[in-house]
């Protein structure tokens, strides 16, 4: 599991009672008369309208979890790349690079597990078109800022900040072999300040922003109530 730090990471999710009731009695059921085989684990509460309910918005919080916990180790990284006496400033800088799409993309996953979710509800007679597209709506307005990041990733350096550009200019000097000129004192203490800074700019914003989403299925995941037929 990520290390917990509160003034980076993105708190987890957690299900409101009357899920864990109903994982309980799902739990128990299995346990009682369920049985294995190729197709799967079979219980009899599976067909119920309770379960059948419970099971969708179960899977929308592990999913989500699990890129929460991701997106934690990936801004953890980020925040103790300044501190990694180990690593050149050309491999601080991949590294970044890398930390970043693994937050990008895997908050991507939050769009299509979410998709799965409505698509469920909406299955299940539970949610209206108009419901489910404005929830879209809400997600849409909250990942702003990540969609353009993932846009800049996709095209890569055709939107790039001119002068983290020069930044990523001096750390070429070290992979293309100019030791003489990456070792120059003022090009190096330039790096440092700007890459420190940068590094704390990307945490702000991927916090601000994960934190958001989180919220916001949270919210919903906490909507959960069973129906009256058992």
């Amino acid at each position: 599991m990520t290390p917990h730090n509160p003034e980076i990471t993105i708190p987890q999710l957690s299900p409101n009672e009357a899920l864990k009731n109903v994982f309980a009695e799902i739990e128990e059921s299995i346990l009682t008369n369920g049985k294995f085989d190729q197709k799967g684990v079979r219980f009899p509460l599976a067909s119920s309208p309770r379960v059948k309910l419970a099971r969708i918005y179960i899977h929308l919080l592990t999913e989500v979890d699990e890129i929460i916990e991701n997106l934690n180790f990936a801004m953890l990284g980020i925040s103790e790349l300044p501190k990694l006496k180990s690593l050149s400033r050309g491999q601080k800088m991949k590294r970044l690079h890398l930390l970043r799409r693994i937050y990008v993309y895997d908050f991507a996953r939050v769009e299509d597990v979410l998709g799965q979710f409505l698509s469920g509800l909406g299955s299940l007679g539970y949610m209206s078109r108009r419901g489910i597209r404005e929830i879209r709506n809400l997600f849409y307005r909250g990942t702003k800022p990540m969609i353009r990041a993932r846009n800049y990733l996709i095209h890569n350096l055709a939107e790039q900040d001119p002068y983290e550009a020069k930044m990523e200019m001096i750390t070429s000097f070290e992979h293309l072999g100019h030791k003489r000129a990456y070792k120059n004192k003022k090009l190096v203490i330039l790096f440092d300040k700007w890459f420190t800074k940068h590094v704390r700019k990307d945490i702000i914003g991927m916090r601000v922003v994960g934190k958001r989403v989180a919220s916001l299925i949270q919210d919903i995941a906490d909507t959960f109530e069973p129906p009256s037929t058992p």
